[in-house]
């Protein structure tokens, strides 16, 4: 009896060492440990610059906008990505993710949605959205394919705004008695 208890209290004393060798490991800033305050820093500074470029993509005229300023930012974020992921697989690799219980429902499209290779038909159809693509902007310059786009939005946007000033002019001479009920009748 008192082995067991002896055995439980060591465990116990075993712990609280375990932990703190664990702790010691993630916040040492030795070689052979992980600091998590450096990881979490390295990390937010990848936020950061993740910010920047889309803000950069977002509110810069497109036509300033160069496919060389784009690579080099890309390439900048890819090496703190790849630096990170460095520095962290060790440590990852000792965990082990589970997927959840999947329902039957959607058990069959499982592989499907998981395999890495597109269905024939939607190869078929990807080449020829890309064959269209490359024939409507071969040559152009990124700003002016953005302006093309915009062009194109804003056109469909006033289609709208017309269709929409019909409807409620419509609905308005109707409501005003102007316009019978068997005229509106298809």
């Amino acid at each position: 009896m008192e082995k067991s208890e002896d055995a439980s209290v060591g465990q116990k004393r075993a712990a609280p060492a375990a932990e703190s060798s664990e702790l010691q490991f993630l916040t040492s800033s030795s070689d052979k440990c992980l600091n998590l305050t450096a990881v979490k820093t390295r990390a937010e500074g990848l936020r950061k610059g993740l910010q920047r470029v889309m803000a950069e993509i977002e509110f810069t005229n497109p036509r300033e906008i160069t496919w060389e300023s784009m690579v080099a930012h890309f390439a900048v974020l890819s090496t703190q990505i790849d630096s990170l992921t460095k520095e962290l697989r060790p440590l990852l690799k000792n965990y082990v993710a589970h997927p959840v219980d999947v329902s039957a429902q959607i058990a069959q499209d499982i592989p499907i949605l998981l395999s890495t290779k597109l269905l024939p038909e939607m190869e078929k159809e990807e080449t020829e959205l890309l064959k269209q693509y490359r024939k409507s902007v071969i040559g152009q310059p990124i700003g002016d394919q953005y302006f093309a786009i915009q062009t194109k939005i804003d056109q469909y946007n006033q289609l709208c705004q017309n269709a929409d000033d019909v409807l409620k002019n419509l609905q308005k001479d109707w409501l005003q008695g102007l316009i019978p009920d068997n005229k509106l009748a298809l």
